[in-house]
């Protein structure tokens, strides 16, 4: 945990709007408040983010349930993203679940992501939440084979400089 890195990541978030800057205050929230006892210097900042949450809300007119749907989308979809670029899909067709999808009405469901036919074939995911029947995810990837890097200065050249990959996802219902 850096406090530095989370303040600068709410605070570049606050330069995209008010909207990034409440699902990004809300994600840090989820992420930290667990810590809240264990850090003393924690304690005011999450305190700080919830009184902005409570701003934010009313600026947006959002009322809490509205808040936390919207949230709850952006956590789902966050833990897909990183089970994928992680490459954390197990091996031989097992499932991993991705996160509660919220239904809308309080209620949560479990997904699952798995890839029955191994690294390269569709990812499946149950129940399948989308209106398509088949959906491509893609991202930018520099894969580095250098284990350990001097400073973050190192290791950031190395990312900057190293060949881009365009990683691609195949999603289909299970």
């Amino acid at each position: 945990f850096s406090l530095e890195q989370a303040q600068g990541v709410l605070h570049a978030a606050r330069f995209q709007g008010r909207w990034r800057s409440l699902l990004t205050s809300l994600h840090l929230s989820t992420l930290y408040e667990p810590l809240r006892d264990d850090k003393p210097e924690l304690a005011s900042f999450l305190d700080e983010l919830r009184a902005r949450q409570t701003r934010w809300m009313k600026e947006l007119h959002l009322d809490k349930v509205q808040t936390q749907q919207a949230y709850d989308l952006l956590h789902w979809c966050d833990r897909l993203s990183l089970i994928l670029c992680r490459n954390e899909l197990p091996e031989m067709g097992r499932a991993v679940e991705i996160y509660p999808d919220p239904l809308g009405n309080g209620q949560r469901t479990a997904h699952w992501v798995r890839q029955p036919g191994g690294p390269g074939s569709p990812v499946v995911v149950t129940p399948w939440p989308f209106a398509d029947k088949e959906l491509v995810v893609s991202v930018e990837a520099q894969q580095l084979h250098q284990l350990r890097f001097r400073d973050d200065a190192e290791l950031a050249a190395a990312l900057h400089f190293g060949p881009t990959q365009t990683l691609c996802w195949i999603l289909q219902p299970g």
